[in-house]
């Protein structure tokens, strides 16, 4: 009973967390202002860090039961090091983050940024072993739901030039006359960019485009009309469900263009474009195998309503899109490498511990004096910040981490036999590939909350649903 009790309680809790990863809800624990962006000069505790300590210690309390602690310890030790390398790298990416940290030029700083590394990886190690317990399609509803509202809120958020005053989800004071916040100058006018309740509109745009990969799957799974044999003639059972699945795509596809119309409106150009391709790739991919009739049907039909909405949604913002998708002019591009060369610097000057996890504003600041407050943030390329915080040996670790992880998901591909599985498995290459060429252009994924939510979360559910073929993957209309 109590086993079950706690079994229970920690979905609700996983549940709430995925709806929440967008939420910024949160408690200053210590700030040393070198920046006006808050992000980079203050330690925070968040909503979703309260979500992940309860989801672990309840866990954890499940699955102790009642041997001894140390037994318990030895033997996931024991199962981990056998079962998989990929626990192995994540293990020495710690340890050297750790290292990176010491000696602390700021003890807040370096225990914050060493128990942030430690929590977010302990979250994508309860994915991998927890998945079981859930249903792949609830995780998916749940998510594509947050998106949505997401999506929505940005969509006002423009409307408006102003935030919503959310303030209970964390949503940002915005307006496009306050310096800090990102803005689009279109006709000398400045335009509020839409971050959701996100810290960025980068990372509002990386969601929803995460959103649209997870809809996508869940819209080719649904049985389509005519799939139906005789749709004219069905018995009143198949009749209705058939007129019911109907009335959902329809729903769903309402869902994915509230969703691209707050894509388009962050403007986030390498984010839209990456998303985008990504996604027609997919769906023409799909289109162009020998998978199966039926699933090569509906990709055509879902490329087609997908190129419909991009068409519509471009027009209706084509004077903002067309300013945005301009080329960018010589002083952002200046700006960007000093932030670059900046990196390089850092690692060459302490190549092998780097200059500390979270403390690359912090140097920023001391070797660039004349750098205004703005510009005092992270370089925007986490493979770079990651050399440059801990190192360039942690950077290999944690290459050899996504290597491993994406020759797994080649393999898991190339052995499926299932075709609906086969295509959610496509769709986790198309995603993990997304979200490896993002971290080139964007340092969310290591320096902000819903970034690194967004990003440990994504990966553990690629290497939960990678290795297997859970029933909830399976549509037996096919």
């Amino acid at each position: 009973m109590k086993t079950n009790f706690l079994q229970r309680l920690e979905q609700i809790i996983f549940f709430v967390l995925v709806f929440a990863i967008p939420f910024q809800l949160r408690f200053v624990l210590h700030s040393y202002g070198i920046s006006t962006l808050e992000e980079f000069n203050t330690l925070f505790l968040y909503f979703t860090d309260i979500l992940i300590v309860a989801l672990l210690i309840v866990f954890f309390m499940r699955y102790v039961g009642d041997q001894p602690l140390k037994n318990f310890l030895r033997e996931r030790w024991r199962v981990i090091h056998e079962s998989d390398p990929l626990y192995l790298f994540l293990v020495a990416f710690f340890i050297l983050t750790i290292l990176a940290s010491f000696p602390p030029r700021s003890i807040a700083v370096s225990l914050y940024h060493i128990a942030k590394t430690a929590e977010f990886l302990l979250f994508f190690v309860y994915i991998v072993l927890a998945f079981r317990q859930y249903s792949l399609t609830a995780i998916l509803k749940v998510f594509v739901a947050s998106a949505f509202i997401q999506g929505v809120i940005g969509f006002f958020q423009f409307t408006f030039e102003k935030s919503l005053s959310l303030t209970l989800l964390g949503e940002a004071v915005l307006a496009p006359d306050l310096p800090e916040v990102v803005r689009l100058f279109v006709k000398e006018l400045f335009l509020l960019r839409p971050y959701g309740t996100f810290p960025h509109p980068h990372l509002l745009a990386i969601f929803l485009v995460l959103g649209l990969f997870f809809i996508s799957y869940m819209i080719l799974k649904k049985r389509f009309f005519g799939d139906y044999p005789n749709p004219g003639f069905l018995p009143k059972d198949e009749e209705r469900r058939a007129f019911k699945d109907s009335f959902i795509r329809i729903g769903m596809l309402v869902v994915v263009f509230i969703m691209l119309v707050g894509l388009a409106l962050t403007f986030s150009r390498s984010i839209i474009v990456v998303g985008i391709a990504f996604l027609l790739a997919g769906f023409f991919w799909l289109y162009s195998s020998s998978w199966g009739a039926v699933l090569r049907e509906r990709s055509k039909y879902l490329m087609f309503v997908f190129l419909i909405f991009v068409i519509i949604i471009a027009f209706m913002f084509r004077v903002e899109l067309f300013e945005r998708f301009q080329l960018v002019g010589q002083a952002a591009l200046s700006g960007f490498g000093v932030l670059d060369k900046t990196a390089l610097d850092f690692i060459a000057e302490r190549p092998l511990f780097g200059v500390g996890a979270g403390y690359y504003p912090i140097r920023l600041a001391e070797v660039n004096p004349d750098l205004g407050p703005l510009q005092l943030q992270p370089v925007n390329n986490i493979y770079l910040l990651i050399a440059a915080e801990t190192g360039v040996v942690n950077l290999i670790f944690f290459i050899a981490f996504l290597g491993y992880l994406m020759f797994g998901l080649v393999r898991a591909f190339r052995q499926e036999t299932d075709l609906v599985a086969k295509f959610w498995k496509q769709q986790l290459i198309a995603v993990f590939a997304f979200l490896l060429i993002s971290s080139f252009f964007y340092h969310g994924f290591w320096t902000l909350q819903q970034g690194r939510l967004i990003f440990w979360f994504s990966l553990g559910i690629l290497v939960a649903t990678a290795t297997e073929t859970k029933k909830d993957l399976i549509d037996s209309a096919i």
